[in-house]
């Protein structure tokens, strides 16, 4: 299906408000306008991140608390069991947690459930074994605010509990020793975007700056992975810990980081950015948890034995490669869904026995990508079947959830994804009613994506310092996207396909007297013979070849200015 794609043009920002936001160049002043920074203050921590921006953990709800019963286990040498999840904010978590303590001399038993036996967040099995084997304390990482029932159980064991959650919490809230989690009100925490790895890295600010001790940076290469890979905004405090991680990883990585940089190739990069951890690494330590156990990630992003990763990176790649394969077929299954069933319709919600549990959040992904509308996918098997959803930023997803948790064993979210468990009978009813949620809220043509383009502008002028200026806005991500341009009326040298399929393009373009390189990724579909002279968005960028660094533009979208 080919997607149209609809160019929003930012407006200029006004000669005043460009001054009050200090001494950059115009085009570097629209940037920052359009990512809501409207102070020279702004600017500067936005540009420039530092250790500073980093805010007082014990502004968090329960922190104080938590950090108290912590040091009682410390005291005590009490075993300590930290509950994680199975995708890769989980299993950093874990892992941030872990190392933590572990330098703090707590006795510890990681635990992370199994996707398909268990599923997401805590129950009443792993409650038993950590009991068994001498836990008295549970701290849970991206998990536990609505385990009202399970925590209850520990409680009856004897178990306290420390939950560190950044979902939605439901209107009961589980009798523990202290919940962590800015979704919460009443508490006067400044910021509201941090993963379930930020929380667990908060927690280990917290207590270390209690005790008086420095903290370990590289703890950061872990934040910086799952922050990135649960989509996490990249602004505030997020800005300072997936930059400094991202650094950390290029001068000191852990060792089961530094066999995934080897294995994806970037071990040789001066400098990472955000696409290495969201198409290299984080596919990576995310596959165990889809078709295997995740504890294979935690045992490799915890190694201090460099054999002992390799060997553990080497089965997680093979992982990884099933991974792929099997997304790729379901991923042609659900296409095939969809222009069957689903043309008209605005929420996309289907379901197949040939899906796997641990892919349809990958599948409703590329289904979101690729319609433009929430997708809801379904793995069915026998009685049971467990979904994945992922959204819009108009549609909150976990609420549509909320309104069907009636159908549903086990559900839980946020409002651009969620995932449930449901009896297989009740599909039909699920979207039914699904599809009657909130029409008003969903894009009036799902067939059409938007291109929020920063500027329109000279291919000359992005160049020299102000490109090296564009560079500072990074990291890229969520609620920080990498800056788009428009310039018209560019004249096309010359043509080349790439990729297997040849869905790639590469152009040499001709702009106010100077020749330009420029790639588009998936764009070869829209290329026509005829063309001679493109309107083009695009983002910039330094590209590597025999060791030289070429500037290069990479297509978006392009299009016939004088279409007939």
């Amino acid at each position: 299906m080919q997607i149209n794609k609809e160019w929003k043009i930012t407006k200029r920002v006004s000669n005043e408000t460009s001054s009050g936001l200090g001494q950059f160049p115009p085009l570097v002043a629209q940037l920052l306008y359009n990512r809501g920074v409207k102070t020279a203050e702004q600017a500067t921590e936005f540009l420039l991140p530092t250790k500073d921006s980093l805010h007082a953990p014990t502004k968090l709800p329960d922190m104080d608390e938590a950090i108290n019963r912590l040091k009682m286990s410390i005291d005590s040498s009490e075993t300590v069991a930290i509950f994680g999840d199975f995708d890769a904010d989980g299993v950093t978590a874990t892992a941030v947690l872990a190392l933590g303590f572990l330098k703090l001399g707590l006795n510890i038993i990681p635990y992370i459930p199994d996707r398909i036996y268990e599923g997401h967040g805590l129950n009443t099995n792993a409650i038993d074994y950590l009991k068994d084997n001498g836990a008295s304390l549970i701290v849970t990482v991206d998990c536990g605010t609505t385990a009202v029932n399970e925590i209850a159980y520990a409680k009856t064991l004897g178990i306290d509990t420390i939950v560190t959650d950044h979902h939605v919490p439901q209107e009961e809230l589980p009798d523990t020793k202290a919940t962590i989690n800015p979704q919460l009100e009443g508490h006067s925490y400044p910021f509201l975007g941090l993963s379930g790895v930020g929380l667990a890295f908060k927690l280990i600010q917290g207590l270390y700056e209690n005790l008086g001790i420095e903290w370990d940076p590289a703890l950061l290469q872990l934040v910086a992975i799952g922050t990135v890979t649960d989509v996490a905004p990249l602004l505030d405090e997020n800005r300072y810990l997936v930059s400094a991680g991202l650094n950390s990883m290029v001068h000191s990585p852990l060792p089961g980081i530094k066999k995934l940089m080897q294995m994806s190739r970037i071990d040789k990069k001066d400098k990472l950015g955000t696409g290495d951890i969201s198409f290299s690494i984080g596919p990576l330590v995310n596959a165990p948890g889809r078709l295997d156990h995740a504890m294979k990630s935690y045992q490799m992003l915890t190694s201090s034995n460099e054999l002992e990763a390799d060997e553990l990176a080497n089965d997680i790649n093979t992982i990884n490669k099933t991974r792929q394969n099997l997304t790729q077929q379901a991923v042609a299954i659900a296409r095939s869904k969809v222009s069957e069933d689903e043309p008209l319709s605005n929420i996309t919600l289907i379901w197949d026995e040939e899906f796997k549990p641990g892919i349809v959040g990958l599948v409703a992904s590329r289904l979101v990508d690729e319609y433009s509308k929430p997708a809801v996918v379904i793995a069915v098997e026998g009685n049971l079947a467990r979904g994945s959803a992922r959204s819009t930023p108009n549609f909150n997803m976990v609420e549509a959830l909320s309104s069907c948790s009636d159908l549903f064993t086990k559900f839980g979210g946020h409002p651009m994804a969620g995932g449930f468990t449901i009896r297989t009978q009740d599909l039909h009813l699920l979207k039914t009613r699904m599809q009657e949620i909130n029409p008003n809220t969903l894009p009036a043509n799902p067939s059409q994506q938007t291109l929020n383009v920063d500027a329109n502008v000279r291919i000359s002028t992005l160049t020299g310092d102000t490109f090296n200026m564009i560079r500072l806005m990074e990291p890229y991500g969520e609620s920080n996207a990498e800056p788009l341009f428009l310039t018209t009326g560019v004249q096309v040298l010359s043509v080349s396909f790439m990729g297997k399929n040849k869905q790639h393009i590469r152009m040499r373009i001709l702009h106010q007297g100077s020749v330009w390189e420029a790639v588009g990724f998936n764009q070869s579909n829209n290329w026509v013979d005829s063309y001679k002279t493109l309107d083009i968005v695009y983002s910039v960028g330094l590209d590597t070849w025999s060791g030289r660094e070429i500037f290069k533009l990479y297509l978006k979208d392009f299009r016939n200015p004088n279409p007939m």
